[in-house]
């Protein structure tokens, strides 16, 4: 089984369709982004039989190596650093957030919303991607139907798109990806 450690409701449930299409055994937990809760999660994952953990978040503006530099710095100094070196504990970074990702597949757009889609940015490229994925919607459905960050539009996003097309565009993704189909 494996443990991941999420920001937030939407991360969650595109994680846990994502390990559901990917037959990975997952727990879940939701740390928002303070260290000392992701540090207690991570504690009670590995002793509760997670063979593996990985901490996912996002990078939010921010250089995302740096991110992970910190959170990492934070995790050795309460005593978990044998467990990055050991590789039991992975640390990803969703370049910006996890609706860069949703963009990565125009194809997976179309089909939810019904409707040819145009997307401005490359994954990554836009500090909020949750905008782009906003202006998508309202322009592909006339303004019928609003992307929001309910966990309907991520759930249906996470089991149309395509695993090869997003991780080709999204380093961090394949590396969820990765982590989740390792045995």
């Amino acid at each position: 089984m494996k443990g991941l450690i999420v920001e937030g409701p939407p991360n969650r449930a595109f994680v846990l369709e994502l390990a559901r299409r990917l037959r990975a055994s997952v727990k879940v937990r939701m740390a928002g982004r303070g260290w000392r809760k992701i540090a207690a999660y991570v504690r009670e994952l590995l002793t509760s039989g997670c063979d593996k953990v990985m901490v996912l978040l996002d990078s939010h503006c921010s250089d995302p190596e740096a991110w992970l530099r910190f959170i990492s710095e934070k995790l050795r100094q309460q005593g978990l650093g044998q467990y990055i070196d050991g590789g039991r504990l992975r640390l990803c970074a969703v370049v910006h957030a996890l609706e860069a990702w949703l963009l990565a597949d125009e194809n997976a757009l179309a089909a939810l919303l019904g409707s040819e889609v145009e997307v401005r940015v490359s994954p990554g490229e836009s500090c909020r991607p949750d905008e782009e994925l906003g202006r998508v919607f309202c322009w592909a459905t006339g303004s019928r139907k609003r992307y929001n960050k309910g966990l309907r539009n991520v759930r249906e996003l996470a089991r149309r798109l395509s695993l090869e097309e997003v991780s080709r565009k999204c380093p961090s993704f394949a590396d969820l990806v990765a982590f989740l189909k390792d045995t």
